[in-house]
């Protein structure tokens, strides 16, 4: 056995230990959350845990949390540690991504990936003190099924990088890489509907372009972008059985300005922007002369994103569900996993007769004091998660 292929054997099998220690860390506030630790640590898990055992479970994830219950004598830990091991999922796909992607050494990449996970938007005292609400790039830690919508639209994204550069590049389907992605954005969507609503218009639109622009041909085309029709089926499959099975007041989709936006003045309208995205905004423009297409991909995504979070809301039995900001989120993290690897390429860059130097130190010291105060702010939101604190703040 070579050097290379032991040295991967070993970033494995430590990727493997510290996603188990990683689940069993964050077990400590999701099994709170199930039962409700002391009439705290309000989330979304009672919910669909006394969902998935006394309804029909509707989706795979209720299904799931169900099985478990039963096998594991209705210990609620046993919900807890499979939230768990969903975030250490993520983490490992995380670290994979920055180090094949970014071409990050593994240690840097795994700590970077774990930086990740607390992602928020900067809190501003007294012009937007928010962590969660209002925000437009955070982490729902009470979500169980966005954060198992996470888990599988990370490695769909991981894997469609190169299906997407094969494509751009050599104007051909890989289809190991495609069935991979296909794969990976069908379990995404059978945990919540946000990640194919935002992919499938991105995609669909890249498509649209190259065939304008004859950078590929139909069939290739038409090819690429039928990895999304087991996905797009499932989401039509889902708002059926929203529309035909909702008590009450029928389900529909509204187009109209979504209160999360539009509902507490311009002051937080324009704050939730310079809070979230100030950093990527920085560190994109910063490359703009170099960005890859998958990276223009992953920005497409997030426009569509906000535009989808700002222009749709639920009306019905679901009204004020906020079905149209996950996507939202989910695509902020996406951004984030783009940007961060970028600047500390950037800081550790060495160039030689930089004729903008001046220019080049600010952008360091201003991406660098941004990143650190995204991480404080998010391990801050953990923390006071952590004590049982509401999560709505």
């Amino acid at each position: 056995m070579n050097i290379e292929k032991t040295r991967k054997i070993k970033d494995y099998i430590i990727i493997i230990l510290a996603s188990l220690i990683m689940a069993a860390f964050f077990s400590f506030v999701f099994y709170r959350q199930a039962i409700m630790h002391n009439g705290e640590y309000i989330s979304d898990l009672p919910t669909i845990i006394n969902m998935a055992l006394t309804t029909r479970p509707a989706s795979v994830l209720l299904a799931f949390i169900r099985l478990l219950l039963e096998k594991t004598g209705y210990m609620l830990y046993s919900v807890g540690l499979f939230e768990g091991l969903l975030m250490g999922f993520t983490w490992a796909y995380g670290c994979l991504f920055i180090h094949r992607h970014f071409g990050f050494k593994m240690p840097a990449a795994r700590l970077l990936s774990f930086g990740l996970l607390f992602l928020t938007g900067i809190a501003v005292p007294v012009l937007f003190p928010r962590f969660f609400n209002g925000s437009i790039v955070t982490q729902p830690w009470q979500n169980i099924s966005y954060i198992a919508m996470r888990a599988f639209a990370l490695p769909a994204m991981y894997y469609f990088v190169d299906l997407f550069r094969i494509y751009s590049e050599e104007k051909r389907i890989a289809w190991k890489y495609w069935i991979l992605t296909c794969v990976m954005t069908f379990l995404a969507t059978l945990m919540k509907t946000g990640f194919i609503m935002v992919f499938a218009t991105a995609l669909t639109g890249f498509l649209l372009f190259d065939i304008i622009k004859k950078k590929t041909d139909i069939k290739t085309a038409v090819l690429m972008g039928a990895l999304l029709i087991p996905s797009l089926i499932l989401l039509f499959v889902q708002y059926y059985l929203l529309a035909t099975q909702a008590e009450g007041e029928p389900y529909r989709i509204i187009f109209g300005l979504s209160g999360f936006f539009f509902s507490e003045g311009i002051l937080f309208f324009i704050m939730k922007f310079i809070s979230g995205l100030a950093f990527p905004a920085i560190v994109l423009w910063h490359n703009r002369r170099r960005l890859r297409r998958d990276t223009a991909a992953v920005i497409a995504g997030y426009d569509i994103a906000l535009i989808e979070a700002m222009l749709f809301v639920e009306g019905g039995a679901r009204e004020g569900a906020g079905s149209f900001l996950w996507g939202m989120m989910l695509y902020a993290y996406f951004l984030f996993l783009y940007t961060v690897p970028m600047l500390i390429s950037d800081l550790t860059e060495k160039k030689q007769g930089n004729k903008n130097a001046g220019s080049e130190r600010l952008y360091r010291i201003i991406g660098t004091i941004l990143m650190l105060l995204h991480l404080g702010c998010g391990l801050y939101y953990y923390y006071w998660l952590m004590k049982g604190n509401y999560f709505y703040i």
